[in-house]
């Protein structure tokens, strides 16, 4: 079982994603904003972030990139409506994230991607 924050501001993605992971053995604080993100990984030391790309305040994309500079042992998946390849691609470099899953996504989509970034 694995500790893993979910940071969505949409409580219809959040319900379902956190009752997928659930469902499957996996921990999850689901929080809806980058400030909540940043206070739940001290206290929870989550082995995962999912980030939404698009939140009010701090983006997905700048929330990320700071994750990943205080914690680069800590893997993040990416998360977001976005389609366009070029788009995809500038934000994953720009924030150093680790794998993208676009809205919709299939269950098992899912939890492909979450296995493998929890075993590298």
């Amino acid at each position: 079982m694995a500790k893993i924050i979910f940071v969505d501001d949409e409580p219809d993605i959040g319900l379902l994603v956190t009752k997928i992971l659930g469902d499957f053995g996996h921990d999850i604080r689901w929080v809806s904003s980058a400030k909540e993100c940043f206070e739940a990984l001290e206290e929870y030391e989550p082995d995962l972030v999912i980030m939404d790309i698009f939140m009010p305040g701090t983006n997905g994309v700048e929330a990320a990139k700071e994750i990943k500079a205080q914690h680069p042992e800590i893997p993040v998946l990416m998360f977001s409506i976005m389609y366009i390849a070029e788009d995809i691609d500038e934000a994953m470099q720009l924030s150093g994230a680790d794998d993208f899953l676009g809205k919709p996504f299939e269950r098992k989509e899912l939890l492909e991607k979450v296995e493998r970034l929890l075993e590298s």
